[in-house]
């Protein structure tokens, strides 16, 4: 077995606003020493465009520091999106996203169930990534703790807390995730944290694909955008929940409960 207990995981979130129709976390893996080379390589880039701070939604509306269109020509940002991809399929060893429509969420999934799951959507998605998270440690054979790292002030926190908390305390999901007391915490979005970047990349484009290819119809459907394509060369897991694969969810839910004799936290693994 392989004992990984340098690994931190960043996370971070798209469409948590009251406004948006999808809610996605997103988080990328790597060891410590290879996100010490991604904060040297992102400050190295920034260095040369002159970014600052770099959020996709405010990149792609061209907004705050992207506004001037002179400055930033088709071409140049082209290579800047170009050079942040190349950064993080270099130094991230995997990507996890979960996406999911907050309608679907509120009408389909049970109370009992939500309870369980999360009342905010994004807790939802923070702990659907968990399963992917404890499926891919199984598959490679990972069993030391991992480092859990989100942007503070994100809604759920309290939520994400309870379960990071109970985690930490029962053996089950403490080895399945690599939960452990100590090890999550929540730091402020800030340029001098470049490591929450990347998640936020992840997310933004596991929100536009959730919104215009899964979830369209098969006639009004886009095709993948070239960036989420180039993430995508990089081992990235994603979900994206709707009616369908929601009732599902709770399908299997209520099976593992009824073979186990369980009332689970909704992220033991479903094995």
């Amino acid at each position: 077995m392989e004992a990984m207990s340098d690994l931190t995981l960043y996370f971070d979130d798209s469409g948590t606003h009251a406004s948006s129709e999808i809610a996605v976390a997103a988080g990328y893996v790597a060891c410590v020493e290879q996100w010490k080379e991604l904060e040297r390589n992102w400050k190295e880039v920034d260095n040369r465009f002159h970014f600052g701070m770099f959020h996709m939604a405010d990149f792609v509306a061209k907004k705050k520091q992207f506004a001037d269109e002179s400055v930033w020509t088709p071409a140049k940002r082209s290579a800047l999106i170009r050079e942040l991809i190349s950064i993080v399929r270099t130094r991230a060893r995997i990507g996890f996203s979960a996406a999911i429509f907050k309608s679907d969420y509120d009408k389909l999934m049970p109370d009992d169930l939500k309870d369980r799951l999360g009342r905010h959507h994004y807790t939802f998605a923070v702990r659907q990534c968990l399963s992917m998270i404890d499926k891919w440690r199984q598959e490679y054979g990972i069993t030391g703790p991992m480092q859990y790292v989100f942007e503070d002030g994100t809604q759920g926190k309290g939520e994400i807390l309870d379960t990071f908390d109970f985690c930490s305390q029962d053996n089950l999901t403490s080895n399945a995730y690599g939960i452990v007391r100590g090890g999550y915490s929540f730091v402020a979005k800030t340029p001098d944290v470049p490591q929450l970047q990347p998640p936020d990349i992840l997310a933004w484009e596991s929100n536009w694909h959730m919104r215009n290819s899964v979830a369209a119809t098969k006639e009004g459907a886009s095709p993948q955008r070239q960036s989420f394509r180039e993430l995508c060369k990089s081992p990235v897991r994603s979900s994206f929940f709707h009616e369908k694969n929601l009732l599902k969810l709770v399908g299997n839910i209520r099976r593992i409960d009824a073979e186990r004799g369980l009332h689970s936290l909704g992220i033991t693994p479903l094995r």
